[in-house]
């Protein structure tokens, strides 16, 4: 293996030493040097494809010290599969004043939307969840009045947005008490300020864990303009909360019990809401469904889409700081050593910021 510059990553991509990552032929490669660590899935008509190591290749692209746009292909150091890498995985529930009862006929009884959520929850735990080997948290998030408090003489403003009902922990058990405990509903709908400090949370993970933030709101995030009083719901842009994500390797699959925003006449696309652009941008998926019946269904899918994760690693051949976008390509190689590409659907990281060490 070829001596790798010493780097330092920041903003969006975590570094872990001494990584294992399953090769193939049930060989290890142990990797001691820091890397860029993507999570891949690929799917032909919604069909997941079964991949080796050398069916993928990873550009990076980003402006060389005079400033012109390189792309410049990355060596493949290591690959594994969910099966072969412990899961870090986080649900956040919704538990604003709309998570409450509700009907869809004056004729059906009230149901508790709160309650179909942990439940839907809990069914992913116990289809995925490897005891022992796996870490769960679970929160609930909402946004209230903001609490004053006077503590050393000062008077501060504590404000109520992601609550942990239950930290990392290696334990069902444990894991199904903390869902048990999510049962109010009040308050206005903080998305990104609750997942900015989701974020956080998984800086207490440490290893190549795949770490994956399940996000269910019924509502859309609540806007820069909405406030309680003088203090915002939201403090964080939206590409605050992505960068956070990414800092930490977050991979999200955002539920949204609401309508898909509509096709944009004007510009010819769908508006992103924060939602899609969390689930997108980190590689993960953006699920809209009104028909709550159909929420353990989401909840399964997303279990099918975890284990059809790819991991591959990479050492950046450049130290060159500033802005990286990662392209990726599958397909294979023929006996003249030339690359046929495959037409797929890739979900991935598309990039970081690079920080050379000082």
């Amino acid at each position: 293996m070829r001596k790798a510059p010493t780097v330092l990553f920041v903003v969006f991509i975590p570094i872990f030493a001494m990584a294992a990552f399953g090769a193939q032929g049930g060989q290890t490669i142990r990797v001691a040097v820091k890397q860029v660590y993507l999570q891949v899935r690929a799917f032909d008509h919604g069909k997941s494809l079964k991949l080796r190591q050398e069916n993928f290749r990873i550009w990076e692209e980003y402006k060389n010290e005079q400033g012109k746009v390189e792309k410049v292909e990355q060596a493949v150091e290591g690959f594994a599969r969910y099966e072969s890498v412990p899961m870090a995985l986080a649900v956040t529930i919704d538990s604003s004043g709309s998570m409450g009862l509700y009907t869809s006929s004056a004729a059906e009884v009230p149901r508790n939307k709160l309650e179909l959520a942990r439940n839907a929850s809990r069914n992913l735990f116990d289809s995925i969840f490897r005891e022992q080997k796996d870490r769960g948290l679970v929160s609930e998030f909402y946004f209230e009045s903001p609490r004053h408090v006077d503590e050393g003489g000062k008077h501060l403003v504590i404000l109520t947005n992601l609550t942990v009902k239950q930290s990392w922990t290696p334990n069902l058990k444990e894991i199904y008490d903390g869902l048990g405990k999510i049962r109010r509903a009040g308050g206005a709908t903080p998305i990104r300020d609750s997942v900015f400090n989701l974020a956080q949370h998984f800086r207490e993970i440490d290893g190549d864990y795949l770490r994956v933030a399940v996000v269910l709101s019924d509502g859309e995030d609540a806007p820069d303009s909405a406030r309680v009083g003088q203090i915002k719901i939201n403090s964080h842009s939206l590409e605050e909360v992505i960068r956070e994500l990414q800092n930490h390797q977050v991979m999200v699959f955002s539920i949204a019990l609401y309508n898909k925003p509509m096709l944009n006449i004007r510009f010819g696309r769908n508006r992103a809401d924060t939602m899609q652009s969390l689930a997108e941008e980190t590689g993960g998926e953006a699920f809209y469904e009104t028909d709550l019946s159909k929420l353990s269904g989401i909840f399964s899918k997303i279990g099918e889409r975890i284990r059809d994760v790819n991991f591959l690693s990479y050492i950046p051949k450049s130290d060159i700081e500033g802005n990286r976008t990662i392209k990726v390509e599958v397909g294979e190689w023929d006996e003249k050593k030339e690359w046929h590409s495959q037409k797929a659907s890739l979900h991935y990281r598309k990039g970081y910021y690079h920080k050379a060490q000082d």
